[in-house]
């Protein structure tokens, strides 16, 4: 039996040999790794800047929505007559018909503590309220949340205007879906004015509209004398 010498090994290894093979095989591992993990990055960085952006563009419309007035409230609209028979409670826990107020114009708005738009257009309600004592005007503020909630809402919020709670179901005639709504009855008891969604109430129209429905009222008075 003979032995063999040892077979040289050539180095560097040489092309096409099994060595380089698996090194050629391995360099392309990782150089597609690397490639992956860039574009990964890549599209990660390109997506968040696309939500930055987004973001600052609904922060800048929100910002430009918030500083714009409140829009002027449009009159006027005969609905038809109200459900005078509708009880109410105020804050105290005393019980109210709307057919108390009759003879008085009614200005009844539809509003929640957690609705933002009904607390934008609160001030403004307030101040058309301030410009017409003294004239045969009521104004009511209803919801139908918890009244120790609503309280403390009020006491917060300085409110002077009536707050009330609604006791049952509104009247089909004073639905309406969501809030704010507002509604203004005349002396007689007919719904002449229905507004849906936040306005600002502190206008001349407003004013001069409150005031003509006043008149009305005076002049049923005088004519039951």
């Amino acid at each position: 039996m003979e032995c063999s010498p040892p077979k040289a090994v050539s180095w560097p290894p040489q092309e096409g040999s099994p060595l380089m093979r698996y090194r050629s095989f391995f360099l392309g591992v990782v150089l597609g790794a690397a490639v992956t993990f860039s574009a990964v990055n890549i599209y990660a960085i390109v997506r968040a800047r696309e939500v930055l952006l987004q973001q600052r563009d609904a922060m800048a419309r929100a910002m430009a929505l918030g500083s714009r007035p409140l829009p002027s409230p449009w009159f006027p609209r005969t609905l038809g007559p109200s459900d005078l028979a509708w009880g109410l409670q105020d804050l105290d826990g005393k019980s109210v018909r709307l057919s108390d107020f009759k003879g008085r114009v009614i200005f009844l708005d539809f509003w929640a503590t957690w609705c933002g738009p009904c607390v934008d257009e609160i001030p403004s309600m307030q101040k058309l309220a301030q410009s017409v004592q003294g004239q045969p005007v009521s104004f009511l503020l209803v919801t139908d949340e918890d009244p120790q909630k609503v309280r403390d809402f009020v006491a917060n919020r300085h409110l002077s205007l009536p707050v009330y709670l609604r006791r049952n179901d509104i009247p089909e005639r004073l639905r309406a879906p969501g809030v704010p709504v507002t509604y203004v009855v005349d002396p007689a008891g007919t719904v002449v004015f229905r507004q849906r969604g936040v306005v600002n109430w502190d206008t001349d129209e407003a004013r001069r509209f409150l005031a003509d429905l006043s008149q009305t009222a005076a002049r049923t008075r005088l004519k039951k004398q």
